[in-house]
């Protein structure tokens, strides 16, 4: 009996002695609670702003809008010999290995629906660079 009792004071004992004060629980939790970078809305403006031709990766588009809608591959793509070929300029499209679109949010800040919502394609190459991108609005019935 008396061992038990022993071995249960040991046990509390040690047990207060590996409890950590509040003070550092939450020392140790701030370091480790890091927020995630916030994803720009998508506008002309802030695809303007972002990407410039032939130098912004898709990595820089990743982080800034998320994952794209869809992603499509260029099913008329030149092989690299034959770009390597061709001495004009070509244009951006001859170039574009996907098809990246995104779509903006159908709903205002407010809650009400948008009367037209903004689409943005760009394109990216074989080496992850941004070539170009295409914007677009689309006009939505309000509901009935």
């Amino acid at each position: 009996m008396m061992k038990r009792v022993g071995l249960l004071v040991l046990g509390a004992f040690l047990g207060g002695c590996l409890h950590a004060a509040p003070g550092e629980v939450k020392k140790e939790a701030a370091p480790a609670a890091v927020q995630a970078p916030k994803k720009l809305e998508l506008s002309e403006a802030s695809l303007a702003e972002l990407i410039v031709k032939d130098k912004t990766t898709k990595q820089e588009v990743l982080a800034a809008f998320g994952s794209p809608v869809t992603v499509e591959p260029n099913q008329r793509q030149l092989s690299k010999e034959l770009l390597a070929t061709i001495k004009i300029a070509l244009p951006p499209i001859a170039r574009t290995k996907e098809f990246w679109k995104y779509n903006a949010p159908p709903f205002n800040p407010d809650g009400s629906m948008k009367s037209k919502i903004l689409s943005a394609m760009i394109f990216i190459d074989d080496n992850g660079v941004v070539v170009d991108y295409l914007t677009s609005y689309t006009h939505v019935a309000p509901p009935q």
